[in-house]
């Protein structure tokens, strides 16, 4: 467990590749539960785990279903447990990382100082790592640019977020 949460670490800090992480079945089971736990608790403190796991389950979900896809259009099926499990343990990491920066952010707002500018600045740095490690691990699971990737990652973002809105919409801003 310390190993995969060490891996899991350093995928999050793109200093491993995706490739580096175990593809076994027991790990996927762990490393997505994982992924599920820590985005219903980092959920759960901003609007409730009522709502907070069902999102959870979708993200985790279509996360799953767009790369068991895409793999297999690419002939690469046999990459989904590393994408999986890469994509689960980066997520346990940022979403740690994002209830530091919300809980900022929300702290401000309680004492009525309005947007905090440093806040603002640390969620547009929290967006650009998310999808660099997200491209990051696009670009080893199908062999193609950072470039490439990049944008990748910002469309399942742009799709994630459209189908959140879709069945969350008080949750879009």
């Amino acid at each position: 467990m310390l190993q995969l949460l060490h891996k899991g670490f350093r995928l999050s800090f793109l200093m491993s590749r995706p490739q580096d992480m175990p593809g076994d079945q027991h790990t996927l089971l762990v490393s997505v539960l994982l992924a599920i736990l820590s985005y219903a608790l980092t959920g759960g403190y901003f609007i409730g785990l009522g709502r907070a796991i069902p999102l959870a389950l979708l993200d985790v979900g279509l996360v799953a279903l767009i790369a068991s896809l895409a793999l297999k259009m690419v002939t690469k099926p046999e990459r989904f447990n590393q994408v999986m499990i890469s994509y689960a343990m980066a997520s346990v990491y940022l979403n740690l990382a994002s209830v530091v920066l919300m809980s900022q952010s929300t702290a401000a707002a309680e004492i009525g100082a309005g947007e905090d500018p440093v806040a603002a600045m640390a969620g547009f740095v929290y967006l650009v790592w998310s999808l660099s490690v997200v491209g990051h691990i696009i670009r080893h699971a199908f062999d193609t640019t950072f470039t490439v990737s990049i944008a990748a990652a910002f469309a399942f973002f742009m799709l994630s977020v459209s189908v959140s809105g879709f069945f969350f919409p008080s949750l879009v801003v």
